[in-house]
């Protein structure tokens, strides 16, 4: 998963830096800084309501003897979704920083 998202953001931070060095192309910059975080931020939001809903089966679970194997993996899903996204925000956080570095 780290690998994957590697790549992606290697990937997003090439097309942001060729859209801000071609000045035609100036106007769309922000369009696409901004997809990284909207996407990690939608990310994060849905991995928090994911592992709520799980964490709600987890409870009923253990009351009612249902699938409690499946709830806690639900969670621990949710978790790695969190962090993977954060981890994204963060990353295109520094990419911002750094190309603002570079230009100033």
């Amino acid at each position: 998963m780290q690998g994957f998202i590697a790549v992606m953001v290697n990937a997003a931070f090439r097309i942001k830096v060729l859209l801000f060095l071609n000045p035609a192309l100036n106007a769309m910059r922000d369009t696409y800084s901004m997809s990284a975080i909207s996407s990690a931020t939608s990310g994060v939001l849905h991995a928090s309501q994911m592992f709520n809903r799980a964490a709600t089966n987890t409870v009923k679970a253990a009351n009612e003897q249902g699938d409690l194997v499946g709830a806690i993996v639900d969670q621990k899903q949710a978790e790695h979704a969190l962090k993977a996204n954060t981890a994204v925000l963060k990353v295109a956080d520094d990419m911002q920083e750094r190309l603002l570095d570079i230009l100033v």
